[in-house]
């Protein structure tokens, strides 16, 4: 088996770093606001200038090139732990990260005299901290394959690092060649260096997965009201159909206007209006209690989807709304103004007629009947219901 260079070992060390780190500043300044990507910059950045710091000490292993280096290495390290707390939302780390990192430094200060201690204190001061990201990663819920991929790295490293300590154990107590040692050794480094390369790749997996996600969602969100958009409630609508097209399960649909929106808008203004949509999506979600999916599909259109619910509980559900939002004035300069909703309903149960019109068209037809029928109520397929209300053409107001 053929003896690796360690100073040529350190040198890869320092362009693997180099790589990393080229590619955690793209990240980190493509999404700034993504903090992890800049504490795992910092990370890579450590292992760089470690890595450097070490090609000084020679084969001989110089006292302040070795013990610096290893430290700046081991402290880059705890800060690969420190940016997966921040990744899922755990702050803090940063006080502990430095800790073992200069109780490292004390213990290879100690013990660099002798080069078998010296190495057990190198092996198991960046042990530490990758066995806290192991166990850290292991333990939250969706880590994906980033993660997994992060996770089989650090082990990776950590069985490199287990062969160096149990080698120079033997050699300390004089049980093993020294000739071997060092060829062993130079191995078990490279495993050590790989790993970082991958749990790196798999850190990248993470962010860009989270990333992707992210940009998703903001996709799929109306921007005033924070609600899904018509976007995402279009796929969650295309499933609910396709459910019900493979084993039966109902779904409801719900269409719902805010009665007379145009008038809040020329009376009060397009501020007012706005306030109107959000006040209304209060309501409507605290009604919901996530029984539903509640969309803004445009302007002061809205849509409710109820999975696995008939057309008696969506019912249910559209009343309970039509009557909170009676009961739920909109607060505005110093006023209540009295604000109401219309609600079609249609759905998708196994005992329905068959109809020539989609879902969606048939709770439009619904909405239709409510508001020829006098606004602020709700109807289905057979029925109108309109609750009491103040009529809109007067603007009833309460000083509040």
């Amino acid at each position: 088996m053929p003896k690796l260079d360690f100073l040529t070992l350190y040198i890869v060390i320092l362009l693997n770093s180099l790589t990393v780190c080229i590619i955690w500043t793209a990240i980190a300044f493509s999404y700034r606001k993504f903090r992890p990507a800049r504490i795992w910059l910092l990370s890579t950045t450590l292992l760089l200038v470690g890595g450097f710091v070490l090609s000084l000490q020679g084969n001989e292993g110089a006292f302040w090139p070795a013990v610096t280096g290893n430290t700046i290495i081991i402290y880059g390290f705890c800060l690969a732990w420190v940016g997966a707390r921040y990744f899922y939302g755990h702050k803090g780390g940063w006080r502990l990260a430095m800790g073992i990192s200069l109780a490292s430094f004390a213990v290879m200060a100690a013990f660099h005299s002798s080069w078998q201690g010296r190495n057990i204190a190198y092996a198991v001061g960046q042990s530490v901290p990758m066995g806290m990201t192991v166990f850290y990663l292991a333990r939250q819920k969706g880590i994906g394959l980033g993660g997994q991929i992060a996770i089989m790295a650090f082990l990776l490293g950590i069985i490199g690092h287990a062969i160096e300590t149990s080698l120079n154990i033997a050699a300390w107590v004089g049980e093993f060649d020294q000739s071997l040692y060092f060829t062993i050794e130079s191995y078990a480094l490279v495993c050590v260096i790989y790993s970082g390369m991958i749990w790196n790749f798999g850190f990248i997996v993470m962010a860009m997965n989270r990333l992707h996600g992210d940009m998703a969602k903001v996709a799929e969100t109306d921007e005033l009201t924070g609600l899904p958009n018509r976007r995402h409630f279009m796929k969650r609508l295309a499933r609910a159909e396709l459910a019900f097209s493979e084993d039966g399960t109902a779904y409801s649909v719900m269409l719902i206007d805010i009665d007379n929106f145009k008038q809040w808008n020329d009376t009060y203004g397009h501020a007012l209006g706005d306030q109107a949509l959000v006040h209304f999506a209060d309501v409507a979600v605290d009604v919901l209690n996530r029984r539903g999916v509640l969309a803004r599909l445009g302007g002061d259109e809205f849509s409710i989807l109820l999975t696995k619910m008939d057309e008696q509980e969506a019912t249910e559900i559209a009343r309970d709304i039509v009557r909170a939002i009676n009961d739920a004035p909109l607060a505005f300069n110093g006023q209540k103004l009295a604000m109401t909703v219309s609600i079609g309903i249609a759905s998708e149960e196994r005992d329905n007629e068959t109809s020539d019109l989609d879902v969606f068209a048939r709770a439009d037809l619904a909405l239709y009947k409510v508001k020829q029928a006098g606004r602020n109520g709700y109807a289905t397929r057979t029925a109108t219901v309109n609750a009491p209300h103040s009529s809109f053409s007067d603007w009833q107001r309460a000083a509040g």
